[in-house]
């Protein structure tokens, strides 16, 4: 089987660690910050300038709960990524506070070098 090592947890890291599992892949993401949303974690207060279904996630469709308004806010868009990696049970493939701190290639093959942050709960 495959392993495969997904840098971030943002949409696109979510996004092709579903694409990966699907194939069966084993996959692990590596994430600096405590949780996932990418830049959605730190810009909750700031809006997104496109409609929502430009960022959508094709194989989730937003929940009616949170179904965020035609331009939404980064809260409603970081409730949305959450629940896409709840709904894909993707947290159990995600390292969080994981700084990556080189990558390697060596006999045909990556090394993955990453630092882990300690001291807090997670």
């Amino acid at each position: 089987m495959p392993s495969t090592v997904i840098i971030g947890a943002g949409i696109s890291g979510l996004q092709c660690a579903s694409a990966f599992l699907r194939l069966g892949h084993t996959v692990t993401v590596l994430e600096r910050e405590e949780d996932v949303g990418g830049v959605w974690l730190r810009y909750t207060a700031f809006d997104v300038q496109v409609p929502r279904e430009f960022f959508s996630f094709p194989d989730f469709a937003c929940p009616p709960e949170l179904e965020p308004e035609e331009y939404p806010n980064g809260r409603s868009l970081l409730r949305y990524i959450i629940a896409y990696a709840h709904k894909n049970q993707l947290y159990r493939h995600i390292v969080f506070r994981a700084t990556v701190t080189r990558l390697h290639r060596l006999s045909g093959q990556w090394q993955c070098f990453f630092d882990l942050r300690t001291g807090r709960p997670g």
